[in-house]
């Protein structure tokens, strides 16, 4: 499910569209079952949720401009990620770290998943 609330201690991951290993599989027999419109070695049921690495990020200028290093939370733009501002004093489940910058409005950036 996509985030929609700014800051959200929910967040697990980044919903990835190119996912290096998918959670559910069985790589000794490659019996992945149904795939895919896009025909990947997935199941319908799985979750192709990024947990680390660097993956593309949708963001929103919603915490201000982002910075190579700035810490990414949810936004209240529904799948989309923000600039986490530490002045807001909330509590919430951070994304990771921005490795391209984003000026204005919305984008999609690298960034480095991390717990």
């Amino acid at each position: 499910m996509q985030s929609d609330t700014r800051n959200s201690t929910l967040v697990a991951g980044v919903v990835s569209t190119n996912p290096g290993f998918v959670l559910g599989t069985n790589p000794s027999t490659l019996d992945f079952g149904p795939s895919t419109v896009d025909d990947g070695p997935w199941t319908l049921d799985s979750a192709l949720l990024a947990l680390i690495g660097i993956v593309p990020v949708k963001v929103t200028d919603e915490g201000g401009p982002i910075q190579p290093g700035d810490l990414l939370v949810a936004s209240s733009t529904s799948g989309y990620a923000m600039k986490w501002n530490q002045e807001d004093g909330l509590a919430c489940g951070l994304l990771g770290k921005a490795l391209e910058q984003l000026d204005s409005g919305t984008g999609l950036i690298e960034a480095l998943l991390m717990r």
